[in-house]
């Protein structure tokens, strides 16, 4: 009785868990099921209306609208059932749909797959082997152009599927013990001569790339020995028979050749192959699980990085590798840095990965000498003058100017310093900064003595130019106003004397004013200055 109370429970489960997906999956669109309408004889040329008069790639060979289903065979609107969407493949052909319809082909003959219930849209793209069935030069012309508008790189998959050895095409490989990047690719004639025709035209549509891959990398490659040791190609050239791959993916990596290379069934020596010094491969290290510290080992002790010292010595290769392997004589360190660094503070109090700023040694094979030094942007993640100070002067001996400093910024900084001095302090926190251009001559703000208020009308006396460097006559002005050593009348004015200064007619005629305030005076001026005027004696104007 309890076991059949279970099995009910459960089925009741069940019915309620199907339930739950068929309404979970109501809305979700079904493909267009092709299966089902050849089953059911229905021709292709029903929907595909368009395919008969079809002679150019050009040509939209889809049924011109999801309604021909309502129109033709069926009630309702199945756009609201079915997914029509099918995106062709970007290949740059020409087809002639037209030519192997008037040879009765079946859609299917070419269009492989339709017919089964796991179709994908897409998946059904003629392969080049079907075009082959038929384009033997027999039953069809070979000719690669009729369809193909453009080079294409060269098929090695269409090859290797039937059986073609390599060494038919690269004929000099076998006998080749010093081969250098791009010297064994086979000349485009080659495909005539052997096994296509002239008039098929191979040799106008394949393009024969050379191994990008490879391009900053001088080798020197010994094939003979290789297939003396029976070795197929696609040991080494991965890729060869996948249908996706591109030029300069066929290049062997160096893990590869570690397969066999590793001092046991061939030796590891680098100078066999590398006759050249290669940049420090870090990614292939990475990959190995090898720590960054088993070769820097200073990094942690290291606080005040200039010029790469942390860069270890070629020698400590033959810590982990043989000394017989010339590690040091292919391998060149290329990084350079014209700053200093704390490593100690990143890497043992702040605990940070070396990941987190040299990112692209963890991303890249051949990274470029200018990638290997951290972005800006990563110093930024932390130095936001909250998590970290964002004082640029830590780290940059010679600092580079912004963007926003334009090329003459040194004559007009002051004045976007008396405008917002804490967009400078942002970057330049440090008054020593300031000071290493002024010298001590040109104080700017806030690095003036603690008496500079009682002493400056006599440095401004000796040079009012050096003022000027950071300050204006209106905050000149201002404080003389709020120390009452000034004219209130003044603010109406640019200047610190007021209009008329110099008239004898006028109230604000100075001869006056410092009959009123002596003191005002004497905040700028000296005896000096009145002389340049007057009389020595004082008894009128100087003659």
């Amino acid at each position: 009785m309890i076991m059949k109370k279970s099995n009910t429970y459960l089925f009741i489960i069940v019915i309620i868990i199907s339930a739950f997906v068929s309404i979970l999956y109501s809305d979700k669109k079904k493909i267009f099921p092709h299966n089902t309408h050849i089953e059911n004889d229905v021709e292709c040329k029903t929907c595909h209306t368009k395919t008969e008069t079809s002679k150019s790639e050009k040509d939209n060979n889809f049924p011109d609208n999801y309604g021909i289903c309502s129109e033709e065979c069926h009630e309702g609107d199945m756009r609201e059932e079915l997914d029509l969407q099918y995106s062709q493949p970007q290949y740059k052909l020409k087809f002639n749909h037209e030519v192997h319809i008037e040879q009765d082909l079946k859609c299917t003959k070419c269009h492989k797959g339709l017919e089964s219930s796991n179709f994908k849209p897409g998946s059904a793209f003629p392969e080049m082997k079907v075009c082959f069935e038929c384009h033997n030069n027999d039953d069809a012309p070979k000719t690669c152009t009729l369809c193909h508008l453009e080079k294409m790189p060269f098929p090695h998959p269409v090859h290797l599927e039937n059986d073609v050895e390599c060494e038919s095409c690269h004929k000099e490989i076998p006998s080749s013990s010093k081969t250098k990047r791009g010297k064994d690719i086979p000349q485009k004639g080659i495909c005539a001569e052997e096994c296509h025709e002239a008039s098929e035209k191979g040799a106008e549509v394949i393009l024969f790339d050379a191994v990008k891959q490879a391009k900053n990398l001088v080798v020197v490659f010994n094939h003979q020995v290789h297939i003396e040791q029976d070795l197929k190609c696609t040991k080494c050239h991965k890729g060869l028979d996948k249908k996706d791959a591109k030029p300069g993916d066929f290049f062997p990596k160096m893990k590869i050749c570690f397969e066999c290379h590793n001092n046991d069934d061939a030796p590891k020596t680098c100078t066999l192959c590398h006759k050249v010094k290669v940049e420090f491969p870090h990614k292939l290290h990475l990959e190995n699980d090898l720590e960054c510290d088993g070769c820097h080992t200073n990094i942690k002790n290291s606080t005040f990085t200039t010029g790469a010292p942390d860069i270890p010595p070629k020698k400590i290769c033959n810590e982990c590798h043989e000394a017989e392997d010339k590690f040091p004589d292919v391998v060149v360190f290329p990084y350079r840095q014209t700053y200093r660094f704390n490593h100690q503070e990143h890497v043992v109090n702040q605990e940070l990965d070396c990941k987190d700023c040299h990112k692209v040694l963890y991303e890249k094979e051949k990274p470029k000498k200018t990638e290997l030094v951290p972005k800006m942007e990563y110093c930024f993640e932390c130095h936001d003058n909250e998590t970290a100070t964002q004082y640029c002067m830590l780290c940059h001996l010679n600092p580079t100017k912004p963007k926003d400093h334009y090329y003459d910024w040194d004559n007009f900084h002051r004045k976007n310093a008396n405008r917002d001095l804490k967009n400078c302090i942002g970057c330049h926190q440090s008054k020593n900064f300031c000071i290493s251009c002024h010298k001590g001559i040109k104080k700017p703000a806030k690095t003036h003595n603690s008496n500079f208020e009682v002493t400056h009308k006599y440095e401004a006396r000796t040079s009012i130019k050096n003022c000027y460097a950071c300050h204006t006559t209106r905050q000149c002005r201002n404080c003389h106003i709020s120390q009452s050593v000034s004219y209130k009348s003044a603010t109406k004015y640019k200047k610190i004397h007021p209009s008329g200064w110099v008239d004898k007619t006028s109230p604000n005629f100075h001869k006056r004013k410092a009959r009123l305030r002596l003191k005002a005076c004497v905040a700028c001026h000296t005896k000096k200055d009145c002389y340049g005027c007057h009389n020595p004696s004082g008894v009128g104007p100087r003659r």
